[in-house]
Formats: C-alpha cells, sequence, structure tokens
C-alpha cells in the first residue's frame, strides 16, 4: 500500500491538487469533496461521457488530464528530480523510441496511429521534465501494412530553449526480435 500511496496516489491528488477520477484506479479518496463519480450517468447536456464529462470537472480546482501515466513511473520522476536540482545541466537534445511487435498492432492500427498512441506519452515526459514549449514540431510516417493508419511515426520538436527531440514510434517490429517492447529516452 505504501507504494501505491506514494508513487501512484500521491503524486496524481499533488498534480490534480484534490480532484480524482474514480475510473483511474476505481477507488474513492477519503476526505475528497470534488470527487468525480457519477457512474455512467451524464450532466444533463447528454454528451454521454460519464465520469470522464468535461464539463463535470471545469469548477474543479485542479486541472484534469487522463492516460499520461508515464509521470508516475520511478524512473521518470528521478530524472525529474535531477532535472529540477539542477544534477544534470540543461537538457540540450532528447531522445525516444516505444517500439513493439506488428503482431500487437493491426486492430490498434485500425483505431490510432503510432504517433497519437505512443509518442503522446514521450512529447509529455518530455514537456514534463524541460518545463519547457514546444515551438516547431516536424512528423512523417509510413504505411507498411496498408492498414487504416501507419505503422511507423517519427517525429521531431524544436523547444523554446534551443533544445530539440527526435521521437520514434515503430508498431511493426519483427516477430523473432530479443524483446516484446524497445522502449527508451535519452537525454543529454
Amino acid at each position: 500500500m505504501d507504494f501505491l500511496n506514494n508513487t501512484i496516489l500521491n503524486p496524481v491528488k499533488q498534480c490534480l491538487n484534490g480532484l480524482f477520477v474514480k475510473a483511474f484506479l476505481n477507488k474513492k479518496l477519503s476526505g475528497q469533496s470534488n470527487i468525480v463519480d457519477h457512474g455512467n450517468r451524464c450532466c444533463n447536456h447528454g454528451c454521454n461521457q460519464g465520469r470522464l464529462c468535461p464539463l463535470r470537472t471545469k469548477n474543479a480546482k485542479g486541472i484534469l488530464q487522463i492516460g499520461h501515466i508515464v509521470r508516475f513511473n520511478p524512473r521518470y520522476r528521478a530524472a525529474k528530480k535531477a532535472i529540477s536540482e539542477g544534477a544534470i545541466g540543461k537538457v540540450l537534445s532528447l531522445s525516444s523510441r516505444r517500439n513493439i511487435p506488428a503482431a500487437w498492432t493491426p486492430e490498434i492500427l485500425n483505431k490510432i496511429g503510432p504517433i497519437v498512441g505512443d509518442a503522446i506519452h514521450d512529447t509529455d515526459i518530455m514537456l514534463w521534465l524541460t518545463g519547457d514549449k514546444i515551438v516547431s514540431a516536424y512528423a512523417q510516417t509510413t504505411d507498411m501494412r496498408g492498414l487504416k493508419n501507419p505503422d511507423i511515426g517519427q517525429t521531431m520538436y524544436r523547444f523554446a530553449s534551443g533544445a530539440t527531440a527526435t521521437l520514434e514510434t515503430v508498431w511493426c517490429m519483427p516477430e523473432h526480435t530479443p524483446f516484446d517492447i524497445d522502449e527508451r529516452m535519452t537525454l543529454s
């Protein structure tokens, strides 16, 4: 339970300033008066988004952000701490990759592409780690299998500070790779 509190619940409470979406961990936090928990019923405007309705959260004290779970990974939290404390100097360059086997992705690629599906997490982490803003972006994709969305996405950013970033997302790794998920990020 300490791991759950220290690694997930406390950072979430801090980030969201008390607002907590029950769907995130399916657990109410005691003493919170602004928990968003209305089941699948929605507001009177009929958007059918239930718990995640933006109108339900617009009066909350914090910011509701869904899906950026990488921030709670102990490795990234340690990197954020080191950067914030000045232990590693100014970040000049960032590089990430999130590659997965082709066998995992045919159904996914009929819904979303690799940039929206995976690179979004690395984009969020880069913004969070640097505290910077992206001032220019370039992306390209490659379609290998003729699915609704491309198999490969590559993104490049320039930040306001002058730092640069490259993001690689390959959703068609060969069947016999030595690992299922090829995930990493480097900073320099």
